[in-house]
């Protein structure tokens, strides 16, 4: 009888005495509550970033069909035009591009857009804005040891605004012309890219430089998804109704002159174009999301969960330790 008695008290204390419908209806809310986590998880801003993409195919398409219209490109619009068409064959686009590039043959850039022999470099880079063109010139440039010194020169020094981002663009063109380039050159490109991210977080207002940013983060890194359908928004708000961002001009200073550029009006319509298909490019992200009503009944739910949890409350029951 004795062993009995202490078999009844061991089971006691394993086995919970409060009542099975309590415990069956907190399990209960305990599992929709968990259901409903699950679900304000899963739910993302799907409408937001459809919208967001469709916007963005809208504003691209209405871009290349005003592009398109373009009699005499620069060659720095070739040159994006040409990045939007590695990533979607488009023979229309392609065809615009076959006909305008051999018009800038003459341009000393030219091997940046077509096979051509390199660009013969003046012995002084000359000075102000000068020294800037001829510096970034050397990416496409002719003798080597001439270029080397113009781009070391040319990096030596930490820039800020269209300087900067020209200093990841001679990088770019150099890759191009398949020109090898010391080490210490190559490897000042995270910097350059760690500038133009911060630089583009603390500016926020669309501008040329704005769109060129963008446009040259997503050509030559990978950045946050995210962030980048944010850089979008703005693009596609900043553009007028014929499917141009506008003429706006844009200015770079250099060892100690400042200039105005005004005669390009496709800049920052092919740099917009450029930022449009490489986000178009990226996999869709989906933001979760805790709507308002999903707010409300986590809150009820847990309310009552605790509720139940104090009035289920296990007693302590002592083993017997005899």
């Amino acid at each position: 009888m004795f062993r009995a008695r202490r078999e009844h008290l061991r089971q006691a204390a394993i086995e919970p005495t409060e009542p099975r419908s309590l415990f069956s209806a907190r399990a209960l809310i305990q599992g929709i509550l968990a259901l409903s986590l699950v679900i304000s998880v899963l739910g993302t801003n799907t409408a937001s970033a459809d919208s967001l993409r469709t916007a963005a195919a809208q504003a691209l398409a209405a871009a290349r069909t005003s592009m398109l219209q373009e009699s005499a490109p620069h060659v720095d619009v070739i040159w994006g035009i040409q990045r939007i068409l590695r990533l979607h064959a488009d023979p229309e686009l392609q065809q615009w591009v076959d006909a305008k590039a051999p018009l800038l043959a003459n341009d000393p850039f030219y091997p940046a857009i077509a096979p051509a022999p390199l660009t013969p470099l003046p012995n002084d880079p000359g000075t102000g804005l000068v020294k800037f063109s001829n510096y970034v010139l050397a990416s496409v440039g002719t003798p080597d040891s001439t270029a080397h010194d113009f781009l070391t020169a040319y990096f030596s020094t930490q820039e800020a605004g269209y300087v900067l981002t020209h200093q990841l663009l001679a990088l770019g063109f150099a890759e191009l012309v398949g020109r090898t380039l010391p080490t210490s050159l190559t490897d000042m490109r995270p910097q350059f890219l760690e500038q133009i991210t911060t630089e583009h977080a603390n500016d926020p207002i669309f501008s040329d430089l704005y769109a060129e940013r963008a446009a040259f983060l997503l050509v030559f890194a990978e950045p946050d998804p995210i962030e980048v359908a944010g850089w979008i928004q703005i693009i596609l708000d900043a553009q007028v109704a014929d499917g141009d961002w506008g003429t706006l001009s844009w200015e770079a200073t250099y060892d100690g002159e400042t200039g105005e550029v005004t005669d390009n009006p496709r800049h920052t319509q092919f740099l917009a174009m450029v930022a449009l298909t490489y986000y178009l490019d990226l996999p869709v992200v989906r933001v979760p999301l805790l709507n308002g009503p999903c707010v409300i009944l986590l809150a009820v739910l847990l309310g009552i969960t605790g509720l139940l949890s104090r009035k289920t409350r296990l007693p302590i029951v002592h083993r017997n330790q005899g």
